[in-house]
């Protein structure tokens, strides 16, 4: 790689920002991130495990207006940077990598 593909793939993520969503149990879990699977919107995203709730964490340059709508199933949501980090120190990474496609894969009748 070169270091002007470092510098615009750094440039391209530098913007972004974490938004979290907590879920009570594994079933609004799977609806909320199947509402997002089938919207085909290709988010940066990690899904991870705590004691008492699944948690969500998406990276987006901007607050998307179906975030509005994941708000349903979700118990909470953040744009704190202390809480996700918080997340990623304390929870269980169940899904690191594109979690939203991964879950949905799987889940989805389309599978």
């Amino acid at each position: 790689m070169t270091v002007l593909t470092l510098k615009q793939k750094n440039k391209r993520y530098k913007n972004t920002r974490e938004y979290l969503f907590v879920f009570n149990d594994c079933e609004t879990l799977t609806l909320g991130i199947l509402f997002l699977y089938r919207l085909k919107i290709n988010f940066k995203s990690m899904l991870y495990r705590t004691e008492n709730d699944y948690r969500l964490i998406i990276s987006s340059r901007n607050f998307k207006p179906c975030f509005l709508t994941l708000g349903e199933y979700c118990i909470h949501s953040s744009k704190s940077i202390f809480e996700t980090e918080y997340t990623k120190e304390h929870g269980k990474l169940l899904i690191g990598n594109n979690a939203i496609r991964t879950f949905g894969k799987y889940f989805s009748k389309d599978f």
